[in-house]
């Protein structure tokens, strides 16, 4: 128990004993003095107290009317209050402010105390569909880039799909052969810095069911086998670099990065 809890209750004691003994009115008003002032201090200097509890309440919503995250200098984690979530904060040094024996915390912008967001990755997946040593290319048209150009087949990665099913479901949209996966091999990727950084997979296929043909004529305007002597001379040029890499068994590069 604090000491200063007590002191009421030995003025009330004092009044009895006033009573009976006749103790001085002088000595029964200093302790009754001292009870009252136990009152004070116990709710100005301790950091429970109802006074500086409000303050704290107080505070809090104006920080959530701000809508900036508060950060507590004790234990360096903070309360978003836009989404009632603790965050950890590690980037924001956190000074200590102390007040009669009370910490306070410090509130911090929230765009500055979250960390950075996280890139989502988009994935490409390339066919290398070989014949001897020609590989096929469609010619582009109409999608808004590079068009006129020779490009391997090859598409988007889709959710809940591997990179071996986009690439056999890219052959059947784009140029109707069937591959087994286990005819799929592994050749090539590449860390793409276009769109942020992207990943570009290549496989080549050397065995496959059906004729190539092409099946997305509002997208190519022709098929067409080349030599990997002789590439076509307009072609995206990271498809070329790739292709260059995968020639001298090169498996991983970068591409497009300062």
């Amino acid at each position: 128990m604090n000491p200063t809890d007590v002191l009421p209750y030995i003025s009330s004691a004092v009044l009895v004993l006033q009573a009976a003994t006749k103790v001085p009115a002088a000595l029964a008003e200093l302790l009754r003095t001292c009870g009252r002032l136990a009152n004070v201090v116990r709710h100005v200097s301790t950091p429970s107290g109802r006074p500086e509890r409000r303050r704290r309440q107080a505070m809090r919503a104006r920080t959530r009317a701000a809508g900036v995250l508060e950060i507590s200098s004790t234990d360096r984690r903070g309360m978003c209050f836009a989404c009632d979530a603790y965050q950890i904060c590690h980037s924001n040094p956190i000074r200590e402010k102390r007040s009669k024996g009370v910490v306070l915390s410090t509130a911090v912008e929230l765009g500055q105390a979250t960390k950075p967001q996280r890139h989502k990755v988009i994935g490409d997946v390339h066919l290398v569909l070989r014949r001897g040593n020609q590989v096929l290319f469609g010619q582009r048209r109409n999608t808004g880039y590079e068009d006129g150009a020779f490009h391997l087949p090859s598409g988007h990665l889709e959710a809940d799909e591997s990179v071996v099913d986009a690439l056999i479901r890219e052959a059947a949209e784009e140029v109707g052969v069937s591959i087994a996966p286990h005819n799929v091999r592994f050749s090539h990727i590449m860390h793409n810095a276009s769109s942020g950084g992207r990943m570009a997979f290549f496989f080549t296929v050397e065995h496959w069911v059906g004729d190539p043909t092409n099946r997305e004529l509002d997208k190519c305007s022709a098929l067409q086998w080349f030599s990997l002597d002789a590439l076509p001379e307009h072609m995206i040029t990271y498809c070329r670099t790739a292709l260059n890499h995968i020639a001298n068994n090169q498996q991983f590069s970068t591409y497009g990065w300062q």
